[in-house]
């Protein structure tokens, strides 16, 4: 299943329960790859390597994950794609 979401987050809050919402997380195996690449987007933006404190920031993220995150005769491989700008 695939899954694909993007919005804006401030450095203040990095609430990511809207963009949860708006993904359409519908199995446990792409909630486990949302929830990973979430963490991934705070780890960037907290470094202050993509802007300092106070920033506004594009995010998309999307990934694809099979059952048991396992490879699967003609289906995608597991994946997931982060993108971060500063506003």
């Amino acid at each position: 299943m695939s899954w694909s979401v993007s919005g804006e987050l401030l450095h203040e809050s990095l609430d990511f329960g809207a963009m949860k919402e708006a993904a359409l997380v519908q199995n446990p195996e792409c909630a486990d790859q949302f929830d990973a690449v979430s963490y991934a987007v705070k780890d960037l933006i907290n470094s202050a390597a993509i802007g300092a404190w106070g920033k506004r920031f594009n995010v998309a993220m999307s990934g694809h994950s099979n059952p048991n995150h396992e490879p699967r005769d003609g289906w995608a491989n597991d994946a997931v794609t982060i993108s971060i700008s500063q506003k």
